[in-house]
């Protein structure tokens, strides 16, 4: 179960990276650099450095890692729905969507946090803490946080705490998307009526033009 101490250093390291996007957004040129800048928040201090023996490989050698890895496999497996982009689970080897026959496969975390008591190999681990970024991804359908907030709850990962951080620089969008953006908010809104507890939600948009221009999920969620 993931401890208060990994709690508290992941909201505090969220908390400077929406400060410091507030402060200076375009320090960050691209979302890649939002997970840069992140991961070296979480890697100071000794709270995910705990030294972790795992497997490698069939031979069954061991090896030390850290608890903190980028781009950390999924458990599960998922195929995308060619029209809507969508990610849905599926463990079979192979699923069939109109025409087209499909291999699902494991998706990964933007940055993740592993079980500290997790004793399997390296590629099987199971992750405690999930975090996902997104920088300007503002389709109207939210597919992109769809897919995130999936890889999060999907029984078969047994995440411990997922977070969603969605990023927007206003300044970037063309004057027909910044017109949906309201649209959006209340799409993401929606989401608190069916929010799943073990997910935290971060819509920011800079500048921040109005009240909606910060979202949290659940509403009580404070950073």
């Amino acid at each position: 179960m993931v401890s208060r101490e990994a709690v508290i250093k992941v909201e505090s390291a969220i908390r400077t990276l929406r400060n410091k996007f507030l402060e200076s957004p375009f320090a960050f040129y691209t979302e890649s650099a939002m997970h840069c800048y992140l991961y070296s928040l979480l890697y100071q201090g000794e709270t995910f450095k705990r030294k972790s023996r795992v497997r490698i490989g069939e031979k069954g050698q061991n090896a030390q890692t850290i608890l903190l890895h980028n781009e950390y496999p999924t458990l599960g497996k998922f195929y995308k729905n060619p029209k809507e982009k969508t990610l849905i689970p599926n463990e079979n080897r192979y699923v069939t969507v109109g025409n087209r026959r499909l291999k699902p496969s494991r998706g990964a975390y933007d940055l993740a946090i592993l079980d500290p008591d997790e004793t399997k190999d390296l590629k099987w681990q199971r992750t405690s803490i999930a975090i996902e970024l997104a920088l300007n991804e503002v389709h109207p359908s939210l597919w992109h946080l769809q897919n995130d907030y999936t890889k999060i709850t999907y029984d078969k990962d047994q995440v411990d705490i997922g977070y969603i951080l969605y990023f927007v620089r206003r300044q970037e969008l063309s004057a027909g998307i910044q017109k949906q953006l309201p649209k959006l908010r209340a799409k993401l809104k929606e989401y608190e009526k069916n929010l799943n507890p073990k997910v935290r939600i971060l819509y920011l948009e800079v500048p921040q033009s109005d009240e909606e221009s910060e979202i949290h999920l659940p509403s009580n969620w404070k950073l």
